[in-house]
């Protein structure tokens, strides 16, 4: 690793990002990540309900289904629903909930036993173990997927015309996912001795007064607004203390490295930023963002920037 000092003294260890060797090996893209991304996070958003003839539900099917949750024999809130539409496989409910349907008939009822996340948004079902009651009513269909990219399914997403073939878009994938991998390799791959109390401070400040704001405009306090996710102010204040912990290291990772590498954030940066977002100068743009705010942006850009042009 790289052994540094931050401008408050304290050492920073980071991945060692001049061994080509090793910086590469952790950082670069193959052909079957290319592949694996498209698979995950663009195919299915393109598949097609299809007519079917079977009555046994399978992962891809659409259901309508009635449903019960259980909770030491009681039902609880938000755990019934009747004639509802479930995607088999879609993940759009807790782990476990849509596997529980795979194998069974249409009008068939079973008891699926499922443990809720423990980090679950509502509080009293988190690491609880629950039983759900299924009913099969109808098998609507199911999902037929792509099998694999098209030019045709490339310029549907880009529809500005910005990517137009399936050669373009993995390129902008590669690109993407390196920049991905080489800002993990620093900010995941670090060890830091002390951060000031009041930099944490003054992120968990920030981001509560954006909570704040949230709720106001709403007309609600704070309190009101996170029952309806389930949190209490407690949970909340908890949250976003870890966060603030963790933004403070990392823009104590960001600068000090970025320095390191003598990049730094000018004023030119700035209006250039202001501009490319449709602001007519950087005043604007600070009438809006405080300077710390888009400094932070500029020199993480600038350092991924960099560390990717490291990369053959």
């Amino acid at each position: 690793m790289l052994v540094f000092t931050t401008a408050d003294g304290a050492t920073l260890y980071v991945g060692n990002y001049t061994n080509q060797e090793y910086f590469i090996s952790e950082t670069s893209v193959s052909e079957k990540d290319i592949d694996d991304f498209i698979s995950e996070n663009i195919l299915p958003d393109f598949g097609e309900l299809a007519e079917t003839e079977h009555a046994v539900v399978s992962k891809n099917d659409v259901i309508s289904a009635n449903f019960v949750g259980k909770l030491d024999g009681v039902a609880f809130e938000g755990g019934t629903a009747e004639n509802t539409q479930i995607t088999i496989g879609a993940g759009e409910y807790i782990d476990g909930f849509e596997d529980g349907f795979i194998g069974m008939s249409v009008g068939e009822t079973k008891d699926v036993p499922i443990t809720f996340p423990e980090d679950y948004r509502n509080t009293e079902l988190a690491g609880k173990d629950v039983v759900f009651t299924f009913t099969v009513n109808e098998i609507l269909g199911t999902i037929v997927y792509p099998e694999e990219l098209t030019d045709e399914i490339v310029q549907a997403i880009f529809y500005d015309g910005s990517c137009t073939t399936v050669a373009e878009c993995r390129d902008m994938i590669k690109d993407l996912m390196k920049e991905n991998n080489v800002w993990n390799f620093v900010t995941d791959n670090y060890y830091i001795t002390t951060v000031p109390a009041d930099t944490i401070y003054h992120y968990y400040n920030e981001n509560m007064t954006s909570q704040e704001q949230t709720a106001a405009q709403y007309g609600m306090s704070v309190a009101d607004l996170l029952t309806y996710y389930g949190m209490t102010v407690d949970d909340l204040k908890q949250e976003v203390i870890e966060n603030a912990a963790y933004t403070a290291i990392l823009s104590s990772i960001c600068d000090t490295v970025a320095a390191e590498n003598g990049l730094s954030v000018t004023d030119e940066d700035i209006s250039a930023f202001a501009v490319e977002y449709g602001y007519t100068d950087a005043a604007a743009l600070l009438s809006v963002i405080d300077e710390e705010t888009v400094k932070e942006y500029l020199i993480q850009e600038k350092l991924s920037d960099h560390l990717v042009s490291l990369l053959p």
